[in-house]
């Protein structure tokens, strides 16, 4: 999914340092395969999931 506008930029400053902006996928995929997500985050429990 491609986040568009302003809204990558403002998600990235809502998240601060949890969230990577254009972090190549095969960085985290077993293949190492993969294009840059416009935005890359990992949730530490269930609840972080929520609150992002």
């Amino acid at each position: 999914m491609r986040v568009k506008g302003e809204a990558p930029g403002e998600i990235a400053r809502a998240l601060g340092d949890k969230v990577r902006q254009n972090e190549p996928m095969s960085l985290h995929t077993s293949f190492r395969i993969g294009g840059p997500a416009d935005l890359y985050t990992v949730a530490a429990s269930a609840q972080e999931l929520v609150e992002l």
